[in-house]
């Protein structure tokens, strides 16, 4: 693995802890007939919004795999290949 590949991964790895640190939020709307869900945007952990708010997993768990796909992708794009080494 070279530099460039470990700086990726930092990155992709900071990414995903503010993810975790700030994840979508939601309540549900409970009409007689219809319940809805209504996003509330991206808070912090610890200080959710108000009215009974529940966590995304669903939202959640795709930004991560967006994530962690896109930073898979950066990693094969630089990596090199020995003919490149023995190159230089």
């Amino acid at each position: 693995m070279n530099r460039r590949q470990n700086m990726i991964i930092d990155v992709g790895l900071a990414i995903v802890a503010f993810l975790f640190l700030f994840p979508p939020w939601y309540t549900v709307s409970r009409g007689s007939y219809v319940h809805a869900r209504i996003p509330h945007g991206y808070h912090f952990l610890l200080s959710p919004p108000c009215c009974s708010p529940h966590i995304d997993f669903a939202r959640c768990l795709v930004s991560i795999g967006v994530v962690c796909f896109m930073a898979l992708l950066a990693c094969l794009e630089f990596k090199e290949t020995h003919h490149e080494e023995n190159a230089r």
